[in-house]
């Protein structure tokens, strides 16, 4: 199935889910961290990735962030080692 995973970093916690090609959410994680610990973000997003992936019968096809204080305060549409998202 071919799905994606979105991204959302929070001041104190990251939302993530998997969502598949006609817009179903296929899985949702919230996990709180604590945003003086330097780069906890970081570790959970690290872990949060491969939790949605094996829920998944196979690798993601795009990955999207949304993050505090991003430009124009829009998601990345896909990153590196990705295809753009449609419509991207």
């Amino acid at each position: 199935m071919r799905y994606a995973i979105g991204i959302d970093l929070g001041g104190t916690s990251i939302k993530a889910m998997a969502i598949s090609a006609d817009g179903k959410v296929l899985s949702k994680i919230n996990r709180p961290f604590d945003a003086d610990r330097k780069f906890e973000w970081a570790e959970k997003i690290r872990t949060l990735i491969p939790e949605l992936q094996s829920q998944q019968d196979a690798a993601p096809v795009a990955l999207a962030w949304k993050l505090p204080g991003a430009p124009g305060d829009r998601p990345v549409r896909a990153t590196s080692n990705t295809r753009p998202a449609r419509g991207g």
